[in-house]
């Protein structure tokens, strides 16, 4: 079993989670507002890395999806396009067009797409809204607002059952995460959270962790 996979698979799964959650976002300004266009430039950056990796990975991902848990809404079974794509091999499509002049990213292999995973749940807590603090009541804003707000709900969720994945990887690909991020390292900005993320694995204190629980 390719744990790696099941971590891209989980990641896939929340991304689309995300879109529909942002969903309402679909007109001026709201279609620009930084969260929204951060979540679309995750989707779009996954999709095309994904359609890239090599073979033998981009079939580890369809059987992960294949043997992977169900999407659900509502707490019902619901049509799980996610599953569908992966399992068929095509890319995933946002809802909305990335901005003009914006690159999306290209992540190599398994192991640095999970990393990505990690990243963006930092990402898209960090440009939502605090799920603690009250909504606003009225205004031209209280629509986004809400849908911002529900959705970093979600995402706060969304980044346990990430880490939980990554916690289910074995020893090998623990090592294979750890030589992507001490590549990234030099490149990450100091002080910053993604560098904290990436400093955190490349030092091995993960891979001791999971050597620790045997």
């Amino acid at each position: 079993m390719n744990h790696l996979a099941q971590c891209v698979f989980h990641y896939a799964q929340c991304l689309w989670e995300t879109q529909a959650l942002l969903a309402p976002a679909v007109d001026e300004p709201a279609a620009t507002a930084p969260s929204v266009v951060l979540a679309d430039r995750y989707l779009v950056s996954l999709s095309t890395s994904l359609m890239r990796l090599p073979h033998a990975e981009r079939a580890a991902v369809a059987r992960a999806a294949r043997h992977g848990w169900q999407l659900r809404a509502s707490g019902a079974p619901a049509p799980d396009p996610v599953r569908e794509a992966l399992i068929q091999g095509h890319g995933l499509h946002a809802v909305r067009a990335l901005p003009r002049g914006l690159r999306r990213w290209e992540d190599p292999s398994l192991a640095a797409l999970t990393l990505r995973s990690l990243r963006y749940a930092l990402d898209l807590s960090q440009a939502l809204p605090d799920p603690d603090a009250p909504l606003a009541s009225s205004g031209p804003a209280t629509a986004l607002h809400a849908t911002l707000w529900r959705t970093a709900h979600a995402i706060d969720d969304q980044q346990a059952r990430l880490w939980d994945a990554v916690e289910s990887i074995t020893r090998a690909e623990a090592d294979a995460l750890a030589e992507v991020a001490r590549a990234q390292v030099p490149h990450a900005p100091s002080g910053t959270q993604h560098a904290d993320l990436l400093a955190y694995f490349a030092s091995g204190i993960f891979v001791e962790r999971l050597k620790a629980r045997g």
